[in-house]
């Protein structure tokens, strides 16, 4: 804090005074109450922000608050002292030197030390009654800095802004979803009886539909047995009638190209006469019987047989 104020030649005044934390300067008018305010100003700053004439060069800070050839202000902030001084040369050039403690430093190191004491600030509070409640904010906030990091501490926030629209969200679609399942919990319709009874009736369906699962595979291995004989069936017969188509003509063509043979009377006694009663038939279903005995369902000659059989039926 700001604890001693100099001037010298500076609007007539000559001032060397304690300040404490709270200081409040009241007196008639030309008294010195501004030129108190516009000394700490023109150390800290340089200039004076809130005068009738803000002007920055040097020539003229001296030739509108100064008295003569010399203008000098100066304050103790933390128990460094800060101090401008400005002269005009016998040729009429005015110059500002600045020095902390009793000794001359540059501009820049003025500032750096300055800031290092404290940065005291400068406020208007006319001015600042007429800014907006945000402006009025970020002053305090750089007048009174907290201990903390300010740019963390936004950080901070935006991140907990984030968390809380993330977590609002979330809300939003578990609050649906209760109203969705309340509503076809509402909706559902249980079945009378008690918890026992129904599992018992549940099993008895279990079981039902697993038999009916095993009579329908049962079915479905039926039909394809059924199946895979049509259809052996039919390939049998389809080379049958192949074979026949090649190495066969109709029995009645065939019997009608052959000449009647002719023979000689000792031809004839050599032919065995048949006896009464001798039937091809029976002939022909004794061979058919052997060979199905003998597994032969499928066979041409079998096939052939049964052909010939009923020729005689």
């Amino acid at each position: 804090m700001i604890t001693n104020i100099k001037t010298k030649g500076f609007k007539g005044f000559e001032i060397n005074e304690a300040l404490s934390q709270k200081t409040i300067y009241y007196g008639k008018n030309k008294s010195g109450k501004s030129s108190r305010s516009h000394a700490i100003a023109l150390t800290i700053l340089g200039y004076i922000p809130f005068a009738a004439k803000v002007n920055k060069k040097a020539s003229d800070i001296l030739n509108d608050f100064g008295v003569g050839d010399s203008l000098t202000t100066a304050i103790t902030c933390n128990n460094v002292e800060f101090e401008r001084h400005f002269s005009r040369s016998a040729k009429g050039v005015v110059s500002q030197r600045l020095r902390v403690d009793k000794k001359k430093v540059s501009a820049t190191d003025y500032a750096v030390m300055l800031n290092n004491a404290g940065n005291p600030r400068i406020v208007d509070v006319n001015d600042f009654m007429l800014l907006s409640d945000q402006k009025k904010i970020d002053i305090l906030f750089t007048l009174f800095p907290p201990d903390i990091d300010i740019n963390d501490l936004e950080n901070k926030i935006d991140k907990a802004k984030t968390k809380v629209n993330n977590l609002q969200g979330n809300e939003r679609t578990f609050v649906s979803v209760i109203q969705r399942l309340t509503a076809s919990k509402s909706a559902i319709e249980l079945p009378a009886g008690s918890l026992p009874e129904i599992r018992s009736a549940i099993e008895a369906m279990t079981q039902m539909v697993r038999d009916a699962q095993a009579d329908l595979k049962q079915i479905e291995i039926e039909e394809a047995k059924e199946a895979a004989k049509t259809e052996q069936k039919k390939d049998s017969q389809v080379e049958f009638d192949r074979i026949m188509a090649e190495k066969t003509e109709p029995y009645e063509q065939k019997r009608s190209s052959l000449e009647t043979p002719k023979f000689t009377t000792d031809e004839l006694k050599e032919i065995p006469v048949l006896g009464i009663g001798h039937n091809p038939a029976q002939s022909i279903q004794k061979i058919i019987n052997v060979m199905q005995d003998a597994g032969c369902e499928t066979c041409a000659a079998l096939l052939v047989a049964k052909m010939e059989l009923k020729k005689y039926k």
